[in-house]
């Protein structure tokens, strides 16, 4: 877990790409990267409102999926898997119910923010996914990043074959300790493609 910015504004307020203002818990800011370095950046600590790149109803979602999580508890992304769905069983709901595109809207949004406990559960539940739909990365893909209308049927033989090459040893029992030690070579793959 990163350094957490002490004296946060109880309220702070977020203008969107559709020109949206949406007044979120000042908490946001220490679980968003990329809202704390801007946070950081403002010399006067009563920061109005903040510009961030994404649409509002997306942020929406994002802001939803987060209210699952008692922001006063640390973040700490190593875990094992059996253990974080247990523990995160409502947030993991959530997010299954939501309809494809909103997944992959929310997920932007998500990265963008850079929020680590948000991640990890994206990064899960597509880990999760790909152990019930192995054979169909397109599906996966479709579902997590959007339209694949560019994604082939040779693009996807292309990386069977590759995963096929490359045999990783695990020890019998053991999971990573790091999500994004988990998904890092999944993601890599998929967006090569592009």
């Amino acid at each position: 877990m990163t350094s957490s910015i002490g004296n946060l504004p109880e309220t702070l307020k977020i203008r969107t790409l559709d020109n949206q203002v949406i007044e979120v818990t000042g908490k946001l800011i220490n679980e968003s990267e990329a809202l704390k370095n801007a946070f950081e950046m403002h010399e006067d600590p009563e920061v109005g409102e903040m510009p961030v790149p994404v649409e509002s109803s997306a942020l929406m979602m994002a802001l939803e999926f987060l209210e699952f999580f008692d922001l006063e508890e640390p973040h700490y992304p190593e875990f094992e898997r059996e253990v974080f769905l247990e523990a995160n069983r409502p947030a993991m709901k959530f997010l299954a119910g939501l309809p494809d595109s909103d997944k992959a809207r929310m997920t932007h949004v998500i990265d963008y923010l850079e929020c680590g406990r948000l991640i990890d559960c994206v990064m899960v539940y597509i880990l999760n996914n790909v152990n019930k739909i192995s054979s169909s990365t397109h599906k996966v893909r479709r579902q997590f990043f959007g339209d694949c209308k560019s994604y082939t049927e040779e693009d996807e033989e292309e990386i069977i074959k590759m995963h096929e090459e490359v045999q990783v040893p695990v020890e019998a029992g053991t999971e990573s300790n790091s999500i994004n030690e988990c998904c890092t070579a999944v993601e890599e793959d998929l967006w090569e493609i592009n």
